[in-house]
């Protein structure tokens, strides 16, 4: 469950703290995400468009910033570069004699490239909140308006 120094970006520059993402999420988004999420489940007559940006936020960077992800979008980027390279005989033959392997900063260009793509769609989600009872596990699917 714990991966040290996950998000220490080592190629940030001079005079940049390496670990600028977990530092920036834990100063922003998290505890906003997190005080609007316990808003919405104690007073959700008060929730703002404010704390819907904020758990919207949290939400998508639950997602993409997990290793699975992180996995999956070098694998797309392989195959992706692999499907381009076998188009041309004088590169096809390269990849019999090499491998393409992806850097870890791409996880970050990643989490870049694709953050703020859900929000219009789950913004457009009726989101209701539900209990279970205690001891109790349920399963939820979105409406979509």
């Amino acid at each position: 469950m714990v991966r040290n120094r996950y998000y220490h970006q080592r190629w940030v520059p001079e005079g940049i703290d390496k670990n600028v993402l977990e530092i920036r999420l834990g100063q922003w988004t998290e505890p906003r995400g997190l005080a609007s999420l316990q808003k919405l489940v104690t007073s959700p007559e008060f929730i703002t468009d404010d704390d819907s940006a904020n758990i919207l936020t949290y939400i998508e960077f639950q997602r993409l910033r997990v290793p699975r992800q992180a996995e999956m979008a070098k694998e797309l980027a392989r195959n992706a570069i692999t499907l381009e390279l076998i188009k041309h005989p004088e590169t096809r033959e390269s990849l019999s004699n090499n491998r393409i392997v992806m850097k870890d900063s791409l996880r970050f260009e990643f989490m870049r490239m694709v953050s703020g793509r859900l929000m219009p769609y789950m913004s457009r989600m009726v989101w209701k909140i539900a209990r279970a009872a205690e001891g109790q596990l349920f399963i939820t699917s979105p409406i979509v308006s």
